[in-house]
């Protein structure tokens, strides 16, 4: 390697040979250059020194960078003044290399510290309450939930809305309850604000089990404090009310296909639900017989099974003006959406939200003396009252509970559950003939 002992300045650095590699500075002991080879453009790259030995012969010895040849603002001579410093502080027995190398870990150290502390600020903040919700809903909901939709309906329009991009680190109760339930109970849905409270702490919970957070915010909220006290419904419908929600049915502008499923409610006592996901293959004409499969019916999950309800006259009347009414659909159900917006019509159910959403829009409102429009002249009740309906009329009838139990695909009390498996299928059978009478002297 080509060398070169002469004082470093700027004009020496524009004419050297490009065969120099290294230049030894003649005023600064220890202080050089060290030269690349020339570049295919002419230009070099290069570092400024200082070599010095610390602790003697026996000591260590050490090349110092000072800087790079290509830095802002260096120049030989700023760089040699930067070697005497050094210098300076080298003959007071500190090694600079050392020195430097020492500052430059613990910098490497609180570097990594702080990019470590970055990364899990960056996963606190993607970690938010719609990435929790996201994965309970895949990891639990989806797996143990025979119909998770309700409660994902619940977290995309009541709760990902209004806190879905907010940190888990983040989440506070008063959070939750300013955002969220409050804005319901607002609404005046208390029952669903209950829903929706309980369906949140069991998800922060889930995040707890699963590691994403330490505490769940709202573990010790109480539900009645916050959403009010549960009223049990005691509505049905009595006589009067029966006979007057007939005959104003065909009157208020309610389409017969949603008519009938309010009236099959009440000669049944089934589930919205039960009705709205029914098939033709589900039903016997010749044994009469109507069977609803278990994944449609209300039970716990491992723990389903399917459940019956004898037809009568009554149930096939309006069964069979169903079939020629939507016969040209050729669909495999009996209240086929004739509007869906996911496919041709006829491939999907109607909505079983529209039978309560029709109830509510046709019952006569109490506080407007004269309401225009045509109305259902009954107090207020929802699809789910034809149930009380039912068993109501029944026991003033003198059926037995076990019978009306059955009929609504009730699980008996106590050890009868476990011992009494006999179906009660013929009591069944009777006791809604007797209320398809009833309803038709109701109605005649």
């Amino acid at each position: 390697m080509a060398t070169l002992k002469a004082k470093l300045t700027d004009s020496l650095l524009k004419n050297i040979d490009p065969e120099i590699r290294r230049i030894s500075d003649t005023e600064v002991k220890g202080f050089h250059l060290r030269l690349g080879k020339p570049k295919p453009d002419g230009t070099r790259s290069g570092a400024y020194y200082l070599y010095y030995r610390i602790g003697g012969r026996e000591g260590f010895e050490r090349n110092y960078k000072i800087a790079s040849l290509d830095e802002k603002n260096i120049t030989p001579a700023r760089a040699r003044d930067d070697a005497k410093i050094l210098q300076g502080r080298i003959k007071t027995g500190v090694d600079v290399f050392a020195e430097r190398e020492a500052r430059e870990k613990e910098s490497a150290a609180q570097k990594k510290l702080a990019d470590m502390a970055e990364l899990e600020q960056a996963k606190q903040d993607s970690e938010t309450v719609e990435y929790l919700l996201l994965e309970f809903t895949e990891r639990y909901l989806k797996r143990e939930r025979k119909r998770p939709e309700s409660a994902i309906s619940i977290f995309n329009n009541d709760v990902i809305p209004q806190i879905g991009k907010v940190p888990l680190s983040s989440v506070t109760s008063r959070l939750i309850l300013n955002d969220c339930i409050d804005l319901i109970v607002d609404r005046g849905h208390k029952p669903h604000a209950r829903k929706t409270l309980a369906l949140i702490k069991q998800a922060f919970q889930f995040g707890v089990d699963r590691g994403l957070i330490e505490i769940n915010p709202i573990a010790n909220t109480s539900v009645t404090s916050n959403t009010g006290k549960e009223i049990a419904r005691d509505r049905y419908l009595d006589d009067d009310e029966l006979k007057q929600l007939f005959i104003d049915l065909p009157k208020v502008g309610i389409s017969r296909q949603v008519q009938l499923v309010i009236e099959l409610l009440c000669l049944t006592g089934c589930r919205v639900q039960e009705l709205t996901l029914a098939e033709w293959s589900h039903i016997d004409f010749e044994k009469r017989m109507w069977y609803f499969p278990p994944e449609n019916t209300k039970s716990r999950r491992g723990e389903e099974k399917p459940h019956y309800v004898p037809t009568n006259d009554e149930i096939i009347k309006r069964l069979k003006e169903l079939s020629i009414q939507f016969d040209f659909l050729g669909s495999k159900y009996i209240f086929p959406s004739v509007t869906n917006r996911t496919g041709l019509p006829g491939t999907q159910p109607i909505d079983k939200r529209s039978v309560a959403r029709a109830i509510k829009r046709h019952i006569r409102p109490d506080d407007v003396d004269e309401p225009k429009g045509r109305f259902i002249n009954v107090a207020a009740f929802t699809p789910h009252d034809f149930r009380r309906t039912l068993q109501t009329h029944l026991s003033k009838m003198k059926v037995d509970t076990i019978v009306t139990e059955k009929l609504l695909n009730h699980e008996l009390a106590g050890m009868m559950r476990v011992y009494n498996q006999h179906d009660y299928m013929e009591e069944r059978r009777e006791a809604l003939e007797l209320w398809a009478n009833k309803i038709k002297e109701l109605t005649a």
